[in-house]
């Protein structure tokens, strides 16, 4: 019960059955919810970058997300995925 929010490198697309098992559960992927579509995160260092989004910034029903972006990713193979988000539900 309460607020949560759950983030990380889930190692999965939206095709995954466990990342839509998160979604079926009620769970918000922010970037979805935020209209910012794929925003891939993954590959940050391969020479065709940004291929897949498996970096990913959940939140639990009755949170809100106010703005995600994407960092500039030094130091790790992957793009940092930052996330607003407030307590409540606001249209």
């Amino acid at each position: 019960d309460g607020y949560m929010v759950m983030a990380g490198d889930f190692n999965g697309t939206i095709q995954n059955r466990e990342i839509r098992e998160l979604a079926d559960a009620g769970w918000l992927d922010v970037h979805r919810v935020s209209g910012h579509g794929i925003a891939p995160t993954y590959s940050a260092a391969w020479p065709v970058r940004y291929v897949l989004r498996l970096d990913r910034v959940f939140i639990s029903p009755g949170m809100t997300s106010l703005t995600t972006w994407r960092g500039a990713g030094p130091g790790s193979d992957h793009v940092p995925v930052f996330a607003r988000v407030a307590l409540g539900v606001f249209d």
